[in-house]
């Protein structure tokens, strides 16, 4: 995640963060590179105002921290603090200084090899297997969501997790989630067990691999990926192409449009470590390419030791007298390229052709 220097309004404290730098926004809020007093820096995510102010979304944010905090492991970053009820509501994670897949694959880097996917699966079928473990369904899991770092990938962003008993407390006909990365069950608005994660993971592996979600190939409108999800089979290239052999295999069962018909996670994991001999590569080798391992070697390196401005404060209670507000109106926009979370109520599920 890179990081970007602070904007006039920004917080440069939040709780007992110091704010140092903005990480990124997206549809639930802004996110910045914060250090606690004993030094440990964090991913600090405000919420929008409109949000905050409404207070369904308090209810459903305080469940929602509660739960993600009970999720620990080596594939995912941890809750570390948060204020859900403070006028400015904040949840901090483990900061961690890498790429994110859709950075690293489009930008940084390009599709990564096969060494790199198997361990990529093992991760995120590691990192879903603790988030189910929870009794949570990460239910937004894409490329923006992973992140590459040196010891391996990492799962983040869990704004929208729900509660599996918990989700049919979503409004009806409403669906949470990414076009191209959920399965037909979520956009249909039914209720989601952990097979739509890997739904999700099947779209990400193959958007490693080739560079493209497979099926949103040529940018299409919102209602065409819809469109394809529910009633086309998946692009994935040529199969001698990058995505091939047993790693093609296993993203086609994790696309089948049934959920039953999907792997589970532990399956997932099984397969990814013995499906492919020699993938892992020796112990103690990076499991990066040489050139990628140094670009995330030069980020740690350089993830800055700023003293930040005299501090005004957020996610505190009420703002103290003279704080910027939170600006009203809409969140800002997210570049399209970020394949935002969206509600998509209104957007129509296309059927089928008679």
């Amino acid at each position: 995640m890179t990081v970007e220097s602070l904007r006039p309004g920004d917080p440069s404290q939040v709780g007992p963060y110091r704010i140092l730098g903005r990480l990124g926004s997206g549809g639930m809020g802004q996110v910045f590179l914060g250090r606690a007093p004993e030094g440990r820096l964090a991913a600090v995510k405000l919420v929008h105002a409109e949000l905050a102010a409404d207070p369904e979304f308090r209810r459903r944010f305080r469940r929602e921290v509660s739960a993600a905090e009970r999720v620990s492991g080596t594939w995912t970053a941890p809750v570390l603090a948060g204020d859900t009820s403070s006028a400015v509501p904040w949840v901090a994670t483990g900061y961690i200084p890498g790429f994110s897949l859709h950075e690293t694959v489009l930008g940084s880097y390009g599709v990564l090899p096969e060494r790199s996917l198997w361990t990529l699966a093992a991760g995120l079928a590691g990192a879903l297997g603790d988030i189910h473990g929870a009794g949570l369904v990460h239910r937004d899991l894409k490329p923006s969501n992973v992140l590459i770092a040196l010891e391996g990938p990492k799962v983040i962003d869990f704004g929208i997790a729900r509660a599996v008993d918990a989700s049919v407390a979503t409004r009806t006909g409403s669906m949470i989630g990414s076009p191209g990365y959920m399965p037909p069950e979520q956009i249909r608005g039914e209720d989601v067990t952990g097979a739509v994660d890997v739904f999700a993971l099947g779209t990400v592996l193959a958007f490693a691999a080739t560079g493209t979600a497979p099926f949103a190939a040529g940018e299409p409108a919102v209602h065409t990926v819809l469109y394809r999800v529910l009633h086309e089979e998946p692009e994935l290239g040529a199969p001698d192409g990058p995505l091939t052999g047993p790693l093609r295999d296993l993203v086609v069962r994790c696309l089948d449009k049934e959920p039953a018909g999907r792997p589970s996670v532990a399956e997932i994991a099984e397969v990814a470590v013995h499906c492919a001999p020699g993938a892992a590569g020796p112990e103690g080798e990076p499991w990066l390419p040489a050139a990628l391992t140094a670009r995330l070697e030069q980020r740690a390196a350089g993830v800055p030791a700023l003293d930040g401005p005299v501090p005004t404060h957020a996610g505190t209670g009420a703002p103290p007298p003279g704080l910027p507000q939170p600006p009203a109106g809409p969140p800002p926009a997210v570049p399209p390229h970020a394949a935002p979370t969206v509600t998509a109520a209104a957007v129509p599920v296309p059927s089928a052709p008679p």
